[in-house]
């Protein structure tokens, strides 16, 4: 669900000088990534290219009753590509109407020749944890082999298909 629908996600990085960074981006996921897309010129791409170990939280609510989190550790992988990914596009309409998202779409086209497109690859997990109100459920993946889901078939089946919180 929050990889889907949040419009936000918090990168952590190590900054070329090896001081910690967190910034908040537009992100699009794709099934198996998580992608942002940014200026090639942009400090976050040089710093990736030279240390490419990524932190990625994503957040709801203001009170922990209603709080979600997810904390997503990967590895980014940077290519430089022409013209505008369509995952920037898919990941900023989350957050605008039609109308909005087709004047974006033609702003960002005229302001960008190229791209730098960060896949954030997650890291394999041995637990996968489920936090809420009077919940703390872990659950031990280690050694299995997953697939990304949707969570079509039950609780079990999206917390276990989706190992991506590392213990």
């Amino acid at each position: 669900e929050l990889l889907r629908h949040a419009s936000l996600v918090r990168l952590a990085y190590s900054g070329r000088d090896g001081s910690p960074r967190v910034v908040p981006v537009g992100f699009h996921w794709n099934g198996r990534d998580v992608v942002v897309c940014t200026a090639p010129t942009a400090p976050k791409v040089k710093a990736l290219s030279a240390r490419p170990s990524v932190a990625l939280t994503i957040d709801t609510a203001d009170t922990p009753a209603t709080a979600k989190a997810l904390l997503i550790r990967g590895i980014a992988s940077i290519d430089i590509v022409e013209g505008v990914p369509a995952e920037y596009i898919e990941g900023s309409a989350k957050a605008l109407d039609d109308p909005q998202r087709q004047e974006f779409e033609a702003q960002v086209r005229q302001t960008y020749e190229r791209m730098a497109r960060i896949a954030a690859r997650l890291e394999e997990a041995d637990q996968v944890r489920s936090v809420g109100p009077g919940t703390d459920l872990r659950l031990s993946v280690a050694g299995r082999r997953f697939d990304a889901s949707a969570g079509k078939f039950n609780m079990l089946d999206a917390a276990s298909k989706t190992p991506i919180i590392g213990g």
